[in-house]
């Protein structure tokens, strides 16, 4: 009896570890989550997804926009080209990272900066956001 409950535990286990695993959970630092911000950020706002990526930002900046987020967005992915940000989310970005803040250079939109801060649960868009080549 106990070899089978030792065998039925260690089973159990390993499903455990596989299943928390494929949920990416203890994986994925702060480089991969900042790149995870960014790339739905842009590819958000290329597909017109306002809503989600407006999701990607700190309170701070949404309340720094002068209108609603979901118009800000709409004008930041006018400007921009909807093509030119699915087309800078496929090149991805060069990621910095300093405790708790980080940056994301956007090769593929004129070395835009997106800065970026640890918000506990994830890393929210706290400057940057406009994508201008100034920023």
């Amino acid at each position: 009896m106990t070899r089978s409950f030792s065998l039925i535990g260690t089973t159990a286990l390993l499903a455990l570890a596989l299943l928390l695993a494929g949920c990416g959970v203890g994986s994925g630092g702060p480089e991969s989550k900042i790149s995870e911000t960014t790339d739905t950020y842009l590819r958000s706002l290329a597909s017109g997804d306002t809503t989600k990526a407006c999701a990607q930002l700190t309170a701070e900046a949404k309340s720094t926009l002068g209108v609603s987020c979901a118009v800000a967005t709409q004008t930041i992915a006018t400007r921009v080209g909807r093509d030119r940000l699915s087309e800078a989310a496929d090149r991805g970005a060069s990621i910095s990272v300093d405790d708790s803040t980080g940056s994301a250079t956007l090769e593929g939109l004129n070395a835009a900066r997106i800065g970026l801060v640890d918000s506990g649960s994830s890393w929210l868009i706290e400057s940057g956001y406009t994508l201008d080549d100034s920023s």
